[in-house]
């Protein structure tokens, strides 16, 4: 348990081979593949190999990731030659080497454009992106692929942890904190991990008779608040696994948040429309408040003082906060995704005054909104990107630090397997950047403090914290 990469990680990619190479629902005929995208895989895979050599790695594990990447190769082999007879342009494999490039951005744009190969000596050379540049050995029938701002780019994985059998369902690193975090999956439990400077597990909870549905942390990391489709919300004492407060209720909790304030009240959403306000002194439920459908999704501006609520209808619900009453004042509802439910709702207040703040909002009709925040609590629709997410609960997360350098990012996870990174500010071709190394549909993004760190789930149970590229020392 103590290990960052468990022995568990073997099945995850053996998992993750069957996806890619067999018909998705099962049998032995492989799936149809263009060569280019095969080669891609293949690409990705020996990246992942490489990036993980400096981490901890049991003998299984590797084992297995070279037996994956030696698999997608041979199928990309073989896909090439099979797409060469049909007269098909595509871009035949190049294994990136990491050697003097260690520091090259962990992208698929990059990987892609990193294809170039030394045939005369034998060896494989990997060129990095460079501005206005793009690889030699492109074909001339495809345009040349932007460079990746490296505001975005990664240069690989930190860790990788394996602790639960079933799907995590959510992952918070701690507020103003870069290396303490913790994941909840459907098994229900809880585990607190550290990041730095070694990876380690700190404690594991058996929090929930049931499967885990969201978690947060008290303002100052000093407790933990999970809700849990067991009918429960608890709150933990992260340093010693203790249980502080447990209360109630007559179906499942689907959301769960502190007042960014005063950590002794915090917020719960229920599978009956309910959003209520408890005391956590007490335990009693200060108020509640029916919505039009189950309560998916809390956030609250910095100031404490407008509280949003997304439900299972896909409407966003504006709330006053009273903290000298703690009550509720219904102001305004949008409608964001009719008869589509909201999975994620996060706010930010940018540091420029001139900047409007901005609600950002996941909904399962495959897309992302983003809203400017009126006075009042009302909702003004931005822009909209798409993402996959029909059925899952997946999330986003703004990154404010890597907008101050260049332009506005956000990140998402997606049940296409990826990890999103957007620019809200770019018109054309907003997604400057995709993230691939899970098994399953990412479910939740968070990053560490300095946002060196992103933390990654999937509902294989796997839990991936990426490395960004640093440009400046004082990052």
């Amino acid at each position: 348990m103590g290990e960052s990469i468990s022995a568990r990680e073997s099945a995850v990619y053996l998992a993750w081979r069957e996806r890619l190479l067999q018909v998705p629902g099962g049998g032995s005929k492989p799936r149809t593949r263009s060569a280019a995208y095969t080669a891609h895989r293949a690409q990705l895979l020996l990246q992942l190999r490489s990036s993980l050599a400096s981490t901890r790695v049991p003998t299984s594990s590797r084992a297995a990731i070279d037996d994956l990447t030696s698999s997608i190769t041979n199928s990309s082999s073989s896909s090439s030659s099979s797409s060469s007879s049909n007269n098909e342009q595509v871009d035949s494999p190049a294994t990136p080497a990491r050697g003097a490039s260690d520091t090259a951005p962990y992208t698929s744009q990059s990987l892609l454009s990193s294809s170039s190969s030394s045939t005369s000596t034998g060896s494989s050379t990997a060129t990095t992106p460079s501005s206005g540049s793009s690889s030699s050995s492109s074909s001339p029938s495809k345009p040349a692929k932007k460079k990746v701002n490296d505001a975005y780019a990664f240069t690989g994985m930190h860790t990788i942890w394996c602790e639960h059998i079933e799907p995590v369902t959510s992952v918070r690193f701690a507020n103003h904190d870069n290396s303490l975090l913790a994941f909840a999956a459907m098994d229900g439990d809880l585990s607190v991990c550290y990041v730095l400077p070694e990876p380690r597990v700190h404690k594991r909870i058996k929090a929930h008779s049931e499967g885990v549905s969201d978690i947060a942390w008290s303002m100052t990391n000093d407790m933990l608040l999970t809700a849990s489709f067991d009918m429960s919300a608890k709150v933990w004492n992260p340093d010693t696994g203790a249980c502080v407060r447990t209360v109630t209720g007559d179906c499942a909790f689907l959301s769960c948040l502190f007042h960014p304030l005063n950590s002794n009240t915090f917020f719960l959403g229920n599978d009956k429309s309910k959003l209520k306000v408890y005391n956590l002194s007490t335990g009693q439920c200060f108020c509640e408040f029916g919505l039009y459908g189950a309560v998916t999704a809390i956030a609250m501006d910095s100031q404490g003082t407008t509280l949003f609520a997304g439900d299972s209808k896909g409407y966003v619900h504006s709330f006053e906060f009273d903290q000298r009453t703690n009550k509720l004042l219904k102001q305004t509802y949008t409608t964001v995704s009719k008869g589509k439910a909201i999975t994620s709702l996060q706010y930010k207040a940018w540091f420029s005054s001139n900047q409007m703040p901005e609600l950002l909002a996941n909904c399962q009709d495959n897309s992302i909104k983003l809203f400017n925040v009126l006075k009042g609590g009302a909702l003004r629709q931005r822009r909209v990107f798409p993402i996959k997410n029909a059925t899952q609960v997946i999330r986003s997360c703004f990154c404010p630090l890597i907008s101050q350098l260049d332009g506005a990012c956000i990140v998402s996870g997606s049940e296409d397997m990826n990890i999103k990174i957007y620019d809200e500010v770019r018109e054309d071709s907003p997604c400057v950047n995709e993230l691939m190394g899970h098994s399953g549909s990412v479910l939740d993004v968070s990053w560490n403090y300095d946002e060196s760190l992103l933390a990654s789930c999937d509902d294989t149970g796997a839990v991936i914290v990426w490395k960004r590229v640093k440009r400046f020392e004082n990052e």
